[in-house]
């Protein structure tokens, strides 16, 4: 008789894991300053090829669920990470992140993510999402880090595995990087330094054995300031910041329901916990606010160069900054067919497509400007200042814009396009009231090679009665909320670091450091018509 064999139980390898763990940030410099707490948080680590295909809703979807967020207890939803809108799932953003950076994404078996979910509908902010990318056959990758600040942007950085500097390791981590610090995540710290980070990257599922251990996903994240030009290697220890698992829980409803009534509010408190340590780093520490930068694009848009790492999320655009971008874009739709040149505006935010502007017939002789801006800042310096030159030394001064050639772009941002028009009008429209009302008092009356047209170029005369209404809003708005936010600032003795208040932007365009003098330096110039305009070195 030939023997047969029943086969054994089918073996279920975990797919998703509920990791409470405790999140501590140490502040180190400036000594005066020095600054340490820890928190308790829930995270998940979940596979996305699992999340995606369903495999984890628990309840039917109704305590746990990918998708939608409402009308259920916790959830994940794919506009909630990487670049946002949008109908691409995440496993799709991220295998887009990775082919951006030139990588392959056919390579990747699958991907964990280690973040925090939404409770009840609601989604706090989430500042840290680590993205652990294996390739076929289980081996370790990639790792992302996928970065929130405050102010809704995202950023990310991409860890190649084989550009990991293992040599030394610290004890309980398998990989570790060092890179540049390129984006503003505390109001407390600039965007100089350098990181040092280092994970614990789980092993992958097609590689879990029965017996294998629950992955604890450690992340250590140290901030060292920048060293004097010249010099090699890392500043001294700023900050460090590290992510702990307590415990490491099989994916099922019981442990996932325990797990939250032991720490019912962990996601609604995150941000309250944020303002109380800002509130006592400010105001009990002395730490003044630096001001925030628009976040740094992946690919430069005039060299085409890519970096490793980028910002994917910019702040939503405004009513106001719209409306600028709008009125823009109109001047620009004419001046191609007046002065035959080519614009192309490429933003840095990847979520906007490409804009180009072509007169009625191009050629390979057609002039072709390039303009590579950062966010819609560079339209509102263009809408609101008293004129092109103005907003030009405003552009180079906050860096919010880079062209092909300078020379095409003041000749199409020319202030002296409707001279005619300027000769024949007697008296300064209320548009340009507004725009002077800006300027510090002492430039109001404009200096030489910085003449106040008595109409700007980019306001036209047959100009719709409402659209002129819009235009005194977004021009009276700008100069109330600037004003505003400086009582405020003083009301609450709150303040930024010296030099960078949002409301002294054309003191720094200047230079001014008294309020009858200007400082004359070297800088980057600006030619209109046969004036030079040097632009002060600040």
């Amino acid at each position: 008789m030939r023997a047969t064999s029943t086969p054994g139980p089918r073996v279920v390898v975990p797919s998703a894991y509920i990791v409470p763990s405790k999140v501590t940030h140490t502040r180190l410099l400036p000594t005066t300053a020095t600054h340490t707490f820890a928190y308790p948080t829930l995270f998940v680590l979940v596979s996305l090829r699992a999340l995606e295909a369903h495999a984890l809703d628990l309840a039917r979807g109704w305590l746990f669920g990918y998708g939608g967020i409402h009308a259920r207890i916790a959830g994940l939803r794919a506009t909630a990470y990487l670049t946002p809108g949008g109908e691409q799932s995440i496993l799709r953003k991220l295998g887009g992140v990775l082919r951006e950076r030139g990588l392959d994404s056919g390579e990747m078996e699958d991907a964990w993510m280690l973040t925090m979910t939404s409770y009840c509908g609601f989604e706090g902010i989430n500042p840290l999402t680590v993205y652990f990318c294996y390739a076929h056959g289980g081996e370790p990758w990639v790792v992302v880090l996928e970065i929130h600040n405050t102010f809704g942007e995202r950023h990310v950085h991409v860890l190649a595995t084989s550009s990991a500097q293992d040599v030394s390791l610290p004890k309980g981590f398998t990989h570790e990087w060092t890179f540049p610090r390129e984006f503003h995540v505390s109001p407390f710290n600039d965007r100089s330094g350098y990181y040092r980070v280092s994970v614990n990257m789980p092993t992958a599922p097609s590689r879990s054995a029965p017996d294998t251990p629950p992955p604890m996903p450690r992340v250590r994240v140290l901030l060292h300031t920048a060293m004097p030009p010249g010099e090699p290697g890392v500043g001294p220890l700023k900050l460090a910041a590290f992510l702990t698992p307590t415990t490491s829980l099989p994916w099922t409803s019981r442990n996932f329901l325990w797990s939250l009534l032991l720490q019912p509010f962990v996601l609604f408190v995150s941000t309250p916990r944020i303002l109380y340590e800002a509130w006592r780093l400010h105001y009990r520490k002395g730490l003044c606010v630096y001001a925030k930068p628009d976040p740094r694009p992946v690919v430069d848009g005039l060299a085409g160069k890519t970096r490793k790492g980028g910002g994917v999320g910019w702040q939503s655009e405004m009513w106001a900054e719209a409306f600028a971008r709008r009125r823009v874009e109109a001047f620009l739709r004419e001046r191609v067919h007046e002065t035959e040149i080519k614009i192309t505006l490429i933003a840095g935010d990847p979520t906007i497509p490409t804009n180009e502007f072509s007169p009625d017939a191009t050629s390979e002789e057609t002039r072709h400007l390039i303009i590579s801006y950062l966010s819609s800042a560079f339209f509102t310096a263009l809408f609101t200042a008293p004129s092109f030159a103005h907003a030009w030394l405003l552009c180079q001064t906050s860096g919010c814009c880079h062209v092909s050639s300078e020379e095409l772009f003041r000749e199409v941002f020319s202030d002296t396009r409707d001279s005619d028009k300027q000769q024949a009008r007697s008296s300064t429209t209320m548009a340009q009231k507004l725009r002077k009302l800006q300027l510090p008092e002492q430039l109001r009356q404009g200096r030489p090679g910085l003449e106040i047209p008595e109409q700007h170029a980019i306001d036209a005369e047959r100009e719709a009665k409402l659209s002129s209404v819009a235009t005194y809003l977004v021009l009276l708005g700008g100069i109330v909320s600037e004003r505003v936010e400086a009582w405020v600032y003083w009301a609450t003795g709150a303040s930024f670091v010296a030099g960078q208040e949002p409301w002294r932007k054309w003191e720094r365009v200047f230079g001014l450091e008294e309020p009858d003098e200007i400082l004359n330096g070297a800088g980057s110039e600006y030619f209109l018509g046969s004036v030079e305009i040097a632009t002060p070195a600040l």
